[in-house]
């Protein structure tokens, strides 16, 4: 019985860092858009343009455009097939 759960056990542990490593890829890719944003909204602020980084940021969370670099991130979904 105790050998059943150190198998499972194992196979868990193989799956959850496969999967806590592409998590911590899509999450380090996704602070590095919001820091490039942030450096971008910071830099227009310090030139004292609050109205037009309003109309700024309405237009750009209203269309669906990001970066160009955005699209080189994937995000794959991957399943297993349990036989």
């Amino acid at each position: 019985m105790f050998d059943e759960c150190d198998n499972i056990s194992t196979k868990l542990n193989v799956a959850v860092n496969a999967y806590g490593n592409k998590m911590q890829s899509v999450m380090r890719s996704m602070l590095e858009y919001m820091k490039h944003f942030l450096e971008y909204v910071i830099s227009r602020l310090s030139h004292d343009n609050v109205d037009e980084i309003d109309a700024t940021l309405s237009s750009q969370f209203s269309e669906a455009s990001e970066p160009e670099w955005w699209h080189h991130v994937f995000i794959t979904r991957e399943r297993t097939r349990h036989t």
